[in-house]
């Protein structure tokens, strides 16, 4: 029995999802492929001098300058799934314009873009790298690669296609198998979607006889699902089904979650069309699961680690107070049995004695003052994580609960087929979830501040570059509400300040600005010298504040709590966190603002000329 009935535009409607051999792996880690390590190890100066460290983040080394040390850098964080940390290094590598480096820089700032989804910018950056003189065939042999699978994850085949044969014209008598492998896939998956059948089956089994010859598992499970996937569009269900079989097989060796969770999700679909009902179930628990461990593993671990991170700190202080109160113990017994056998000793002894015990005394009252203040931290820990509970219990509770309610209201909607309501119910989800965060991250660096562990080291900081970075992030969270934000920070403004806390500010205030702007307005950052000061004006065009939230914003109370132009209510924790990480940094915060007319912030730094 034909499973499949309707294939509009020869895009497969049934099958819930076609594996991508090169883009399904990229949106699940960052990945760089062999050649391209061995060419920037090459090239980096600190893998050169190092290749034991190689790994490490460099701070300063003796013959390496910023540019190098950036590079070095980029290519770490990267290679660590640290995007955006990757991507302000290669900013500074090509700002400062190092020929030696730039092609290098540019190729990552184009990969970092296409694994963020940014997909035109990427393009932009790849033709860009084409128009210069590029050395390496290495390099132009992996920008024809990613602009491929850019342009397949886009849908535009017929450019996909265009540029895997281009590679294949170039490179494929000298590519290494796996490179072949997926590039046949992706060609197979281009000709399929235009039409060409019979040329895509040739390239689909190609690819897995490639795949088979490195016994890469991962490969082999993607292959197979596009085999499958390919007779399933022609009604070949007896072709199809022992693929998707072998697909999931190979996808339970390759130790994937998301690859195990697509290929269940694929078995749990072929099994109700062929009213296999029992085991149709028993694949879609598997990709329950599966889906509940990849959220969970994405969503909670930065706060489970800081949990454990601050439980082990706990711990760590307790078992420092036994310690020293053992050893004040220890040293009490062997002050008593000094003073004892004293006794026995002359007069003139037992002036010394005296002046022994005074000693001791004076060791002791210092030893128990000691603990008294540790006793007295102790206590201070205790209250700032009573009251950290205390505010995510409160805060949390709200958001949680709407998440909860929303997620039930897509899993209704998706089972009556309203896709409408389903994607209204996802958008209200994902704001609430962003919110959250944002509370998240403003508690976290709260709490380091009470107990003194947040890292705080003032620099010379360009301000330009931390604007732009912060822009960067919060860029398609303005998109989303259509408000534009305008940069006229000159780049040769200096100021000394943290930068880790500069950026906490900045993220706040321009959350902020878009929470409370309605959609096509605009957000303006400007900057002013004044007095031996850099003053930089945060201006919007939103719902602005009475005066008695303005009064009340620093203090806990209720007038400051406000709802923004999404309907939810804000409490006012992001704007504290500022005006004391602004205070830190020897400045200080200044509000103005309108109610209707918007707001304007200033943060006011020590300049450097």
């Amino acid at each position: 029995m034909a499973i499949m009935k309707c294939l509009p535009n020869g895009v497969l409607a049934i099958i819930p999802l076609l594996f991508f051999a090169s883009i399904g792996f990229a949106q699940t880690f960052t990945f760089l492929p062999g050649n391209i390590k061995h060419l920037f190890a090459l090239h980096c100066l600190v893998c050169r001098q190092n290749p034991n460290d190689s790994a490490k983040l460099v701070v300063a080394c003796p013959g390496i300058n910023i540019n190098q040390a950036n590079f070095h850098n980029c290519i770490v964080e990267f290679n660590s799934g640290n995007l955006d940390e990757a991507y302000s290094a290669a900013l500074v590598v090509i700002t400062h314009a190092d020929e030696a480096l730039l092609d290098y820089a540019y190729f990552l700032k184009a990969k970092i873009l296409y694994y963020k989804g940014l997909y035109t910018a990427a393009i932009e950056e790849y033709l860009h790298l084409l128009t210069r003189t590029i050395p390496s065939s290495t390099l132009k042999y992996n920008i024809y690669t990613n602009l491929g699978e850019i342009y397949l994850a886009q849908s535009d085949f017929s450019k996909a296609l265009y540029y895997f044969n281009y590679w294949q014209k170039l490179y494929g008598s000298n590519g290494d198998a796996y490179s072949s492998a997926t590039i046949c896939q992706n060609i197979g998956l281009c000709l399929f979607n235009l039409g060409k059948l019979a040329e895509a089956r040739v390239s689909f089994l190609k690819g897995i006889g490639l795949a088979k010859q490195i016994n890469d598992v991962r490969q082999l499970s993607t292959a197979y699902a596009n085999l499958a996937n390919f007779y399933y569009a022609q009604f070949d269900d007896a072709d199809a089904i022992p693929c998707f079989q072998q697909s999931l097989a190979y996808a339970k060796q390759a130790g994937d979650t998301e690859i195990l969770k697509d290929a269940n999700l694929n078995m749990a679909v072929v099994e109700e069309n062929r009213n296999r009902f029992k085991d149709a179930l028993a694949y879609r628990k598997q990709y329950e699961t599966l889906k509940d461990s990849i959220w969970n593993r994405d969503n909670i671990w930065k706060l489970t680690r800081q949990e454990r991170k601050f439980e082990a700190q706990l711990n760590a202080n307790k078992i420092q107070l036994l310690e020293q109160q053992a050893a004040l113990r220890s040293n009490e017994l062997k002050t008593r049995n000094w003073q004892r056998n004293t006794l026995f000793v002359a007069a003139l002894a037992l002036l010394i004695i005296a002046g022994l015990v005074y000693n001791a005394y004076r060791v002791k009252a210092k030893k128990n003052l000691l603990i008294t203040n540790q006793k007295e931290e102790l206590a201070l820990l205790n209250k700032t994580k009573d009251r950290l509970y205390s505010i995510v219990a409160h805060d949390l509770r709200s958001p949680v609960h709407s998440l909860k309610t929303n997620l039930a209201n897509v899993k209704r909607a998706l089972a009556e087929n309203e896709i409408s309501t389903a994607q209204t119910a996802l958008g209200n989800a994902q704001t609430t979830a962003m919110n959250t965060y944002s509370l998240l991250d403003n508690l976290l660096h709260w709490a380091l501040n009470q107990t003194g562990e947040l890292f705080f080291k003032p620099e010379k900081v360009q301000l330009a570059v931390i604007v732009k970075h912060v822009c960067y992030d919060y860029q398609p969270l303005a998109e989303l509400k259509d408000i534009c934000i305008k940069q006229a920070v000159p780049g040769g403004v200096f100021v000394e300040a943290d930068p880790n806390s500069l950026k906490i500010i900045l993220r706040n205030l321009l959350d902020n600005a878009i929470k409370y702007t309605a959609p096509g307005g605009c957000i303006n950052i400007t900057c002013i010298a004044s007095e031996g000061l850099y003053c930089m004006q945060l201006s919007d065009t939103g719902i602005g504040m009475s005066e008695a939230q303005l009064n009340a914003i620093f203090r806990n109370t209720a007038e400051k709590l406000q709802r923004d132009t999404e309907g939810l209510t804000g409490t006012g924790f992001g704007l504290g966190l500022c005006k004391a990480m602004a205070e830190k940094n020897k400045g200080f915060l200044k509000i103005t603002s309108q109610q209707g007319l918007g707001t304007t912030v200033e943060i006011c730094l020590p300049q450097i000329v």
